[in-house]
């Protein structure tokens, strides 16, 4: 499913889970980036905006 988002062209990806919302965490990606990255919910926001300035 994750591979969908990829091929057509979605270049911001937020997953939201059980788990990482216990540790207060949600997974975020990007396309242009090798990794993954777990990011506090209250910083995804902010983290969003700067990404999207940048490019």
């Amino acid at each position: 499913m994750f591979a969908d988002w990829e091929l057509i062209g979605v270049p911001h990806r937020v997953t939201i889970g059980d788990r990482g919302l216990k540790n207060g965490e949600v997974e975020y990606a990007h396309r242009g980036d090798l990794q993954n990255e777990n990011v506090p919910v209250t910083e995804i926001a902010d983290k969003l905006i700067a990404k999207i300035k940048v490019r």
